[in-house]
């Protein structure tokens, strides 16, 4: 899937609204292709293109290299602890923990080619359609409820 439609994306917002307090609802719009030229959208390109050059990519100093050497416009600016005045952020393995709980999205559900998706509290399916005012389709990707906090292995990166 392009974009951020892939599977631990979908998983992470469904997520959020059904398992967390977070949110009771999340509405998560792309633009449609050909409309995306944002200035934004070429520091991100940049910094992919030196993600990839990248052989492995571990820890938090690392990714703020990469954003930092794939433009002289990128500015980093890593959100640090006040009293301590250091760079701290918590790393979940969020892929581990989410496939646990959910299925992924295959070809048949059309969600390659959407640009409109809904997550709603209380509702296992998420709402998608390729256009706003498109036909709207549901997919099912729990796999069954169970609480999976304690799958969720946390580490703590210091720079």
């Amino acid at each position: 899937m392009g974009q951020n439609k892939h599977n631990y994306m979908l998983w992470f917002l469904h997520w959020l609204v059904s398992e967390s307090d977070f949110y009771e609802e999340i509405q998560l719009n792309f633009m449609i292709q050909g409309h995306t030229k944002f200035s934004c959208d070429r520091h991100f390109g940049l910094a992919k293109i030196q993600y990839k050059k990248e052989e492995t990519v571990e820890d938090f100093a690392t990714i703020v290299e990469i954003i930092k050497s794939s433009s002289k416009n990128n500015v980093v600016v890593p959100i640090r602890d006040p009293i301590a005045n250091k760079a701290i952020v918590s790393v979940f393995n969020w892929k581990a923990f989410l496939a646990n709980r959910y299925n992924r999205c295959d070809s048949t559900m059309k969600i390659f080619n959407s640009h409109y998706f809904s997550f709603k509290k209380g509702n296992d399916k998420i709402e998608y359609r390729a256009y706003f005012d498109g036909d709207v389709n549901f997919a099912n990707l729990v796999k069954k409820k169970r609480n999976l906090w304690a799958s969720l292995s946390l580490c703590s990166v210091k720079i």
